[in-house]
Protein backbone atom coordinates (compact mmCIF):
# COMPACT_ATOMS: atom_id res chain seq x y z
CA UNK A 1 0.00 0.00 0.00
CA UNK A 2 1.52 3.52 -1.23
CA UNK A 3 -0.12 5.16 1.64
CA UNK A 4 1.49 3.32 4.66
CA UNK A 5 4.66 5.82 4.61
CA UNK A 6 2.38 8.83 4.16
CA UNK A 7 0.24 7.57 6.74
CA UNK A 8 3.15 7.12 9.20
CA UNK A 9 4.64 10.90 8.35
CA UNK A 10 0.69 12.23 8.93
CA UNK A 11 0.37 10.66 12.48
CA UNK A 12 3.65 12.56 13.35
CA UNK A 13 1.47 16.17 13.18
CA UNK A 14 -1.22 17.10 15.14
CA UNK A 15 -4.17 15.46 14.33
CA UNK A 16 -6.61 18.29 15.05
CA UNK A 17 -4.65 20.26 12.48
CA UNK A 18 -6.43 21.07 9.03
CA UNK A 19 -5.25 19.47 6.20
CA UNK A 20 -5.44 20.45 2.08
CA UNK A 21 -5.98 18.35 0.11
CA UNK A 22 -5.81 18.16 -3.66
CA UNK A 23 -7.62 15.50 -5.69
CA UNK A 24 -5.84 15.44 -9.11
CA UNK A 25 -8.08 13.17 -12.07
CA UNK A 26 -7.11 11.69 -14.79
CA UNK A 27 -8.51 11.46 -17.96
CA UNK A 28 -12.44 11.56 -17.88
CA UNK A 29 -12.50 10.59 -14.25
CA UNK A 30 -14.08 13.25 -12.78
CA UNK A 31 -18.27 14.24 -13.21
CA UNK A 32 -19.45 17.14 -11.78
CA UNK A 33 -23.11 17.30 -11.27
CA UNK A 34 -25.27 20.30 -10.74
CA UNK A 35 -29.21 20.59 -9.16
CA UNK A 36 -30.58 23.19 -11.42
CA UNK A 37 -33.76 25.72 -10.75
CA UNK A 38 -34.66 28.46 -12.45
CA UNK A 39 -38.07 30.29 -14.25
CA UNK A 40 -39.20 30.28 -17.89
CA UNK A 41 -42.14 32.47 -19.10
CA UNK A 42 -43.34 32.34 -15.10
CA UNK A 43 -42.86 28.36 -15.32
CA UNK A 44 -40.35 26.82 -12.78
CA UNK A 45 -38.17 24.29 -13.33
CA UNK A 46 -35.67 21.77 -12.12
CA UNK A 47 -33.08 20.07 -14.06
CA UNK A 48 -29.52 18.28 -13.48
CA UNK A 49 -26.47 18.81 -15.33
CA UNK A 50 -23.65 16.34 -15.43
CA UNK A 51 -20.20 17.44 -16.74
CA UNK A 52 -17.69 14.57 -17.49
CA UNK A 53 -14.45 16.75 -17.48
CA UNK A 54 -11.19 15.41 -19.69
CA UNK A 55 -9.21 16.44 -16.56
CA UNK A 56 -10.23 18.28 -13.25
CA UNK A 57 -9.15 18.65 -9.91
CA UNK A 58 -10.63 18.79 -6.60
CA UNK A 59 -10.12 20.14 -2.91
CA UNK A 60 -10.95 20.58 0.28
CA UNK A 61 -9.35 22.44 3.48
CA UNK A 62 -12.18 21.04 6.16
CA UNK A 63 -10.83 18.20 7.28
CA UNK A 64 -8.22 17.29 9.78
CA UNK A 65 -5.15 15.41 10.02
CA UNK A 66 -6.81 12.48 11.94
CA UNK A 67 -10.09 12.35 9.17
CA UNK A 68 -7.17 11.88 6.29
CA UNK A 69 -5.54 9.15 8.22
CA UNK A 70 -8.71 7.30 8.31
CA UNK A 71 -9.54 7.33 4.55
CA UNK A 72 -6.10 6.65 3.65
CA UNK A 73 -5.85 3.79 6.50
CA UNK A 74 -8.66 2.19 4.45
CA UNK A 75 -8.26 2.74 1.01
CA UNK A 76 -5.54 2.99 -1.72
CA UNK A 77 -5.50 5.86 -3.95
CA UNK A 78 -7.35 4.03 -6.83
CA UNK A 79 -10.46 3.01 -4.45
CA UNK A 80 -10.84 6.79 -2.95
CA UNK A 81 -13.72 7.99 -3.89
CA UNK A 82 -15.68 12.11 -3.57
CA UNK A 83 -17.76 10.81 -0.82
CA UNK A 84 -14.25 9.97 1.07
CA UNK A 85 -14.13 13.89 1.65
CA UNK A 86 -15.65 16.88 2.98
CA UNK A 87 -16.44 20.31 1.69
CA UNK A 88 -15.03 19.26 -1.93
CA UNK A 89 -14.59 22.13 -4.42
CA UNK A 90 -13.80 22.50 -7.83
CA UNK A 91 -10.58 23.57 -8.69
CA UNK A 92 -9.41 23.55 -11.81
CA UNK A 93 -11.26 21.95 -14.80
CA UNK A 94 -11.27 21.48 -18.77
CA UNK A 95 -12.47 20.30 -21.61
CA UNK A 96 -15.73 18.81 -20.49
CA UNK A 97 -18.71 17.40 -22.20
CA UNK A 98 -22.37 18.52 -20.32
CA UNK A 99 -25.49 16.41 -20.26
CA UNK A 100 -28.63 17.75 -19.02
CA UNK A 101 -31.49 15.22 -17.66
CA UNK A 102 -34.09 15.09 -15.43
CA UNK A 103 -36.18 18.08 -16.51
CA UNK A 104 -38.92 18.81 -15.34
CA UNK A 105 -41.42 21.65 -14.70
CA UNK A 106 -43.74 22.96 -11.94
CA UNK A 107 -46.65 22.72 -14.48
CA UNK A 108 -47.56 21.26 -17.33
CA UNK A 109 -46.74 23.41 -20.62
CA UNK A 110 -48.85 23.58 -23.45
CA UNK A 111 -48.16 22.73 -26.68
CA UNK A 112 -47.41 25.74 -27.88
CA UNK A 113 -44.90 25.96 -24.73
CA UNK A 114 -43.23 23.17 -25.81
CA UNK A 115 -42.47 24.27 -28.88
CA UNK A 116 -40.64 27.43 -28.05
CA UNK A 117 -39.30 26.20 -24.50
CA UNK A 118 -35.87 26.28 -23.68
CA UNK A 119 -33.70 23.63 -24.75
CA UNK A 120 -31.92 21.79 -21.54
CA UNK A 121 -28.77 23.01 -22.34
CA UNK A 122 -30.28 26.50 -21.91
CA UNK A 123 -31.80 25.67 -18.95
CA UNK A 124 -28.50 25.07 -17.14
CA UNK A 125 -27.19 27.99 -18.01
CA UNK A 126 -29.94 30.02 -17.55
CA UNK A 127 -31.00 28.89 -14.13
CA UNK A 128 -29.03 28.67 -10.70
CA UNK A 129 -27.20 26.07 -9.43
CA UNK A 130 -28.76 25.35 -5.93
CA UNK A 131 -26.46 22.23 -5.29
CA UNK A 132 -23.06 20.09 -6.54
CA UNK A 133 -21.76 16.88 -6.27
CA UNK A 134 -18.63 14.93 -7.55
CA UNK A 135 -17.76 11.49 -8.72
CA UNK A 136 -15.07 10.03 -8.89
CA UNK A 137 -14.41 7.13 -11.38
CA UNK A 138 -13.02 4.08 -9.84
CA UNK A 139 -9.27 4.26 -10.35
CA UNK A 140 -9.48 8.13 -11.52
CA UNK A 141 -7.49 9.67 -9.10
CA UNK A 142 -3.92 10.22 -10.86
CA UNK A 143 -3.02 12.03 -7.84
CA UNK A 144 -3.58 13.19 -4.05
CA UNK A 145 -1.84 16.06 -3.00
CA UNK A 146 -1.58 16.80 0.84
CA UNK A 147 -0.66 20.43 2.42
CA UNK A 148 -0.55 20.60 6.05
CA UNK A 149 1.60 23.81 7.43
CA UNK A 150 4.96 23.37 6.07
CA UNK A 151 3.98 19.94 5.21
CA UNK A 152 3.64 18.54 1.90
CA UNK A 153 3.93 15.11 0.15
CA UNK A 154 2.06 13.42 -2.96
CA UNK A 155 0.50 10.17 -3.81
CA UNK A 156 0.37 9.21 -7.20
CA UNK A 157 -0.96 6.16 -8.98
Amino acid sequence: MKNKETVSELKKLNPEDSAKVTIICGKKGLDEINYVNGTWEGKNYSCEASTNWRSGELYTEEMTVEELIDVLKKKDLSDIDAGDFVGLQMGEASDGSTDVYNIEWSEPLTEEEEEIAPSGMDMYWDGDIDDVDYEIALGGIYELRIEVGDYSTSITK
